[in-house]
């Protein structure tokens, strides 16, 4: 496996990932290439020519990064590619006052691992399609 920095993906791989764990936003493909350019930082996990996991980053440059996605193909969890890229950007952003993501509450220990915490005061908040 290897990981790479870069926002240039091809429509096709990035479809194919997103769909692999089952997320609606892989039925966009045009939409996640756009928004993978426009993301500050794209780590990306490749094993040859396969697109295995991703995370990208927004941030305000100084204060605050926020890691909307951070994805695995399920034949790839467990294997250590999701630390690999988290920490990776965690690296990245170090020195950051605050570093956020909204996950999955199945996801939370894994996040937990990593220094992340739940947070009992404060709700993700979400505006979504209604299709």
């Amino acid at each position: 496996m290897e990981l790479r920095s870069g926002k240039k993906f091809k429509e096709k791989d990035l479809e194919e990932l997103f769909l692999s764990v089952e997320w609606k936003s892989g039925k966009r493909a045009v939409d996640l290439k756009k928004a993978m350019q426009g993301s500050d930082t794209v780590l990306s996990a490749w094993d040859g020519e396969k697109l295995v996991g991703m995370i990208n980053a927004v941030s305000d440059r100084t204060m605050v990064a926020f890691f909307p996605y951070l994805l695995v193909r399920p034949d790839y969890q467990g294997k250590g590619v999701g630390k690999a890229l988290l920490l990776k950007m965690l690296e990245i952003y170090d020195g950051y006052f605050r570093r956020t993501l909204i996950c999955y509450n199945d996801k939370v220990e894994f996040y937990q691992k990593h220094g992340f915490i739940k947070l009992d005061d404060q709700s993700a908040m979400s505006i979504e399609p209604k299709s």
